[in-house]
């Protein structure tokens, strides 16, 4: 890891680590909850999610604001290196004061009256443990990606934390088959790599050019409240973008029992794979949309959201038909201690579809100067999320808890839509796209129904349905939905890997 890994190397070794994070996660996550049972895994994914909001506050937005300073050429290594040790002690030491205070002060009236779990406290003390690191490892994030590392911090993170954590399950399932353990391990896993990033930081700073002098103390001190107080409002951005990813679990831990919580949380996990093409496809629409604005070419911006929405549809579309169609078989993966509702297996998707294919229209806000806006929308979505959870969860439990979801997500992205048509005068997208999610349906539930009636209620019948409709999909996605550019340029790649495969061997 010490010799500097390229700018494309970098990508490759960061997105592997995201596929290797993302497919790694649904694995343990699945034998964590063969492990444990429904009741068990909601206990643990509402801690995961009291940690997921924590960690998106606790490094005070540094993990953004720092990208901004750390490299610059006009400040010495050890300018910089002074800085950001500064700043990781005042986070450091403010998320151990202010954890330890909370849980003092709350861990009791939540277990008592919010999640009347047996030895919650004791679980939240060992996920609150946890979230020092995490914020510590994001900041570093920040250092390494500044000192054009990122490669190196993702071999850290990306993959050692996935693998940690597999190895630690597997010995979980062997030795300590219970929520303790698994709680544990998501602190280890952490753990891990925090110990890595610092002994290579270390390593890494015996390297750097200390020919500049360093600022007088009280000067770096000053500096580093300076950035901390511009980061905050990051860190209130991003919280307000992430409590739509979270809040239906905390909210439904409150109304309803940990099996339910546990059963949401597993076809909630599954749904959004709707969104992992998605995202992947939207990191370079935003600088696309910022170029072409800038340059004045409102025809480039919709066609370039157009384009995005054409294939975030069709590929969105058949996962959203898979989970949809195929989600209460998903007992049959999880364990049979798992129920799964066909009413949330078809909510949950839709909510994610929306935002999978819509999600791109807050670039056009972001991107164009219109933040303030865009935060607007969130900020309201997010209000709007936690009423309707509030008001349906205790009626309707899991499946008020996703009608929530679903109309929250609609509000933002048709929000956002209106938004951008109105202010940018330009209306991305066709009424076509609306088809293939239809279309992904009904091909989906025929299979269902066709090997279900041959083979029975089993996993081998669910998993032929899946090959099948997956068959049938992808040749109407060929010939009709993929337009005749898209489509010749897939079969040239196509072609060309057999060429290539059939010449090597």
């Amino acid at each position: 890891m010490r010799s500097r890994l390229g700018s494309k190397a970098d990508v490759i070794v960061t997105a592997g680590g995201q596929l290797l994070q993302q497919v790694l996660t649904i694995v343990t996550g699945v034998m964590i909850a063969r492990m444990l049972g429904a009741a068990s895994y909601g206990i643990v994914n509402i801690l995961r999610n009291i940690y997921t909001a924590l960690i998106i506050l606790a490094p005070a937005g540094l993990d953004l604001a720092l990208l901004k300073h750390v490299g610059r050429e006009e400040d010495g290594a050890q300018t910089i290196e002074a800085m950001i040790g500064r700043l990781r002690l005042i986070v450091l030491g403010g998320n151990v004061v202010l954890l330890g205070v909370g849980w003092l002060l709350l861990a009791g009236p939540l277990m008592t009256h919010v999640y009347r779990f047996a030895h919650f406290d004791v679980l939240l003390l060992i996920t609150l443990a946890g979230v020092p690191i995490a914020a510590d490892l994001a900041i570093m994030g920040a250092y390494y990606r500044g000192r054009h590392r990122p490669g190196a911090f993702a071999l850290m993170t990306l993959y050692i934390q996935p693998v940690a954590r597999l190895i630690l399950v597997l010995l979980s399932m062997a030795f300590m088959p219970n929520t303790t353990a698994v709680v544990l391990i998501n602190l280890l896993q952490v753990a891990i790599s925090g110990v890595v990033v610092t002994v290579h930081h270390r390593l890494f700073l015996t390297r750097g050019d200390k020919s500049a002098p360093a600022k007088p103390a009280g000067e770096g001190w000053r500096e580093a409240g300076g950035v901390l107080s511009e980061s905050i409002w990051m860190a209130l951005n991003l919280f307000v973008y992430g409590m739509l990813r979270f809040v239906d679990i905390l909210m439904l831990g409150v109304f309803a029992s940990a099996k339910q919580v546990g059963e949401y949380a597993a076809i909630s996990t599954v749904a959004q794979l709707v969104q992992v093409w998605p995202l992947a496809a939207s990191q370079t629409l935003g600088p696309t949309v910022a170029r072409r604005y800038h340059e004045g070419d409102m025809a480039g911006v919709r066609s370039a959201l157009s384009n995005y929405i054409h294939m975030a549809a069709i590929v969105a579309g058949f996962v959203f038909g898979g989970v949809a169609t195929f989600g209460d078989r998903l007992d049959l993966v999880f364990g049979h201690s798992f129920q799964f509702d066909a009413t949330i297996a078809f909510l949950m998707p839709l909510g994610y579809l929306l935002s999978a294919t819509l999600a791109p229209m807050g670039y056009a806000l972001s991107m164009t100067g219109r933040h303030r806006t865009e935060l607007g929308i969130l900020t309201v979505g997010g209000v709007v999320l936690v009423s309707l959870c509030a008001v349906l969860a205790p009626r309707y439990g899991a499946i008020g808890t996703a009608i929530a979801v679903v109309l929250t997500f609609a509000l933002i992205n048709i929000t956002r839509f209106v938004v951008v048509a109105r202010v940018l005068g330009i209306i991305p997208g066709k009424l076509t796209d609306l088809l293939p999610p239809v279309l992904a349906v009904a091909c989906a539930f025929p299979c269902k129904l066709l090997l279900e009636s041959l083979l029975g209620r089993d996993l081998i019948a669910t998993l032929a349905a899946c090959v099948l409709y997956t068959a049938i999909y992808g040749a109407i996605a060929l010939l009709f939905l993929i337009g005749a550019t898209e489509r010749a340029a897939l079969l040239g790649k196509v072609s060309a890997m057999i060429k290539k495969r059939g010449a090597a061997s």
